[in-house]
């Protein structure tokens, strides 16, 4: 049975721009998600500030685009907090997608 979320919130980040890019970071109770998605027919590289994340250290699991394969994800998982930039690099018509879990200390 698949998991419903409802978000508590949602925030457009200033990277978005239609038909271009559509760059959004989504709450449900303490962790994040974000969602990137390349609208235009070249690669592109976004500098995302998690200030969105508010305090403490989460962990980001992700996928993004395999650069050597169109059609292929890359899983990763690396340490960030809010006084991060994550570097997405996209390829023509890619995307991102990640989860924040807050670091629990």
């Amino acid at each position: 049975m698949a998991m419903i979320l409802i978000w508590d919130e949602t925030i457009v980040l200033p990277q978005s721009k239609i038909g271009v890019q559509v760059v959004y970071a989504r709450r449900h109770g303490n962790e994040w998600f974000l969602a990137v998605m390349n609208g235009i027919h070249e690669k592109q590289t976004l500098l995302i500030d998690l200030s969105f994340l508010g305090r403490g250290q989460h962990v980001l699991h992700a996928i993004k685009d395999d650069e050597t394969k169109q059609d292929s994800g890359i899983p990763y998982d690396i340490e960030v907090n809010s006084k991060s930039n994550l570097t997405v690099n996209l390829n023509p018509e890619g995307g991102f997608i990640g989860r924040f879990e807050k670091v629990i200390e």
